[in-house]
């Protein structure tokens, strides 16, 4: 067949429109003449049979098939003759002399590349020891193109948390769409908040499929088809440790996951090259989450960047070459990506406001006192506003876990110098928060350490708009008219700054142990808050008044 002449591409002859013109392929001594030939018989014959509906391609290989078994005594050349049609065969493992007569990679077959393929390809040859990073990309590929929206995730978490920390309760935020957030901000600020949700819708609609677990605690089934729009609550993005809550935290924590095991992926490869030192010094070890920006990501085209390069790149007459694609993977896209240090904060729903642990180890450290009622009204009336008592409630819960991790559990106790120390000095002095919130004139000269816990109930008086919201239900039942009575007249019996020390003690322990139904609703209350100390006496000392 390499001998015989083929009609021209055009299937025409010369001007005249005389008889076809005919051309000689028996040798193909350039490039141009190469690709003329190939033309020819793509035009001819090739394009005529393959490319036609799959069902004249059967019916042609029926009757090709047809020829050779012509009668019972053939045999089955038919089978034989599909066999061969779909042979794969190494022409090096021929002779030069064999090659060269009958030209047998001219009419060679060449497999088109699938992706499929070329991992099935790299698993067969233990590609996981020798090739990690390529290995760990094609196995988790799935999951990886959402990782360049990762700071964009990041960043609409942040917006959310600079505007409605502490301003919105849950049940407004269950019914506050994310367009009618988008549509509260100012003209200045959309082009901000719509990309960054942009790139939060992007990553949830790509990964959420694959977010199964958030630590131990897997995804509520409710939650796992959940496609997220501009017309999904704003519930849904605002990161907590409960309800719908931990869906956005779970996707961070997915895709940081998934960003660092590529990373570390591309360490394990560097380890086993030569490359190790100037890897070591090229690339930034670890960068906090607060400081990711899209260069930290892992970015790439797989279509038309990565599959075009393995196909005309990677493709030899004997498989593949797996060292060019990994080697061209890790330079062009992940070389100097560097691990992410996860810190994020949770959201506070605004009746909801509560240390971690409540406030028993910031008194276990220091003893606490409370600060006449006088004073409380002159902070409440200095402040004035929510927003300025939840910034300056926010400012307190980073200094009482300062306090509370000071000297570890090696310290039970704080030396009593440390009370009276004004709260003004510690945050200037020892957090060294010297542009921190405005804490306004009474706070700054008459609060001090051991006043923390006063401070800390009038602020959340302020923000809170029920402070018993949180309160499970079964602590709420109606008292009978004959225990109001009683109450009312033991009650009567209470000097003033027994009564403040008393519902002191109590709105504690309600807002933040009655949150869970760990106690039963039975349970006596006199009981359970009997030995709580104020000052030097308990609690129980005052039941001898009744």
């Amino acid at each position: 067949a390499a001998t015989a002449a083929l009609p021209p591409a055009d299937g025409g002859g010369g001007g005249g429109g005389g008889p076809a013109a005919t051309k000689s392929y028996t040798v193909l001594s350039s490039t141009s003449l190469r690709n003329e030939f190939e033309n020819v018989m793509d035009l001819a014959h090739v394009s005529r049979i393959l490319n036609g509906q799959p069902q004249e391609l059967s019916a042609t290989l029926d009757v090709a098939t047809a020829r050779f078994t012509k009668s019972e005594e053939d045999g089955d050349e038919g089978g034989v003759f599909q066999a061969e049609l779909q042979e794969c065969f190494d022409p090096t493992a021929r002779l030069a002399t064999e090659r060269a007569e009958s030209a047998l990679a001219l009419w060679r077959y060449r497999r088109p590349f699938s992706l499929a393929h070329f991992q099935n390809a790299l698993k067969k040859m233990s590609g996981e020891t020798l090739f990690p990073a390529l290995t760990h990309f094609l196995d988790h590929e799935p999951k990886l193109g959402a990782l360049q929206h990762l700071p964009n995730v990041l960043m609409w978490i942040r917006l959310l948390l600079r505007r409605y920390n502490r301003h919105l309760d849950r049940e407004k935020a269950r019914a506050t769409t994310i367009k009618q957030i988008l549509l509260e901000v100012p003209a200045t600020d959309q082009p901000v908040w719509e990309a960054a949700f942009g790139g939060f819708e992007a990553a949830w609609n790509d990964a959420w499929q694959h977010v199964k677990m958030f630590q131990c605690r897997e995804i509520p089934e409710m939650f796992r088809d959940l496609t997220m729009s501009v017309d999904c609550t704003v519930s849904f993005c605002l990161p907590c440790e409960q309800d719908e809550g931990i869906c956005s935290l779970a996707l961070v924590q997915h895709l940081a996951t998934e960003h660092n095991a590529m990373v570390f992926s591309v360490d394990e490869r560097m380890l086993m090259s030569s490359r190790q030192e100037h890897h070591a010094q090229t690339r930034s070890r670890l960068v906090s989450s607060r400081h990711l920006t899209a260069a930290h990501t892992v970015r790439y085209d797989l279509e038309d960047e990565l599959i075009p390069f393995f196909e005309k790149q990677c493709m030899t007459q004997s498989g593949y070459d797996f060292g060019k694609a990994e080697a061209r993977l890790i330079d062009h896209h992940l070389l100097r990506i560097p691990a992410i240090d996860l810190e994020m904060r949770v959201f506070t729903y605004s009746h909801e406001q509560h240390l971690r642990g409540g406030l028993a180890p910031l008194k276990a450290k220091i003893v606490q006192e409370a600060l006449p009622p006088e004073m409380q009204e002159a902070i409440a009336r200095e402040l004035g506003s929510p927003t300025r008592a939840s910034a300056i409630l926010e400012m307190l819960e980073t200094v009482v876990s300062f306090i509370t991790a000071t000297g570890g559990s090696f310290v039970a106790t704080l030396d009593t110098s440390v009370r009276d120390l004004s709260l003004a000095v510690y945050i200037r002095t020892v957090l060294l928060m010297d542009e921190g919130v405005e804490l306004g004139r009474v706070i700054t000269t008459n609060v001090q350490l051991k006043h923390l816990e006063s401070l800390w109930n009038v602020l959340t008086d302020m923000c809170v708009i029920d402070p018993m919201a949180g309160v499970s239900p079964k602590y709420k039942q109606e008292l009978s008219p004959d225990d109001a009575a009683a109450l009312d007249a033991y009650i009567g019996k209470l000097a003033e700054t027994e009564k403040n020390d008393l519902v002191g003690v109590m709105k504690s322990y309600i807002t933040q142990q009655l949150v869970e139904e760990t106690t039963a609703a039975s349970a006596s209350f006199a009981g359970t808050l009997g030995y709580n100390e104020i000052g030097d006496n308990y609690l129980f000392d005052l039941a001898v008044r009744l």
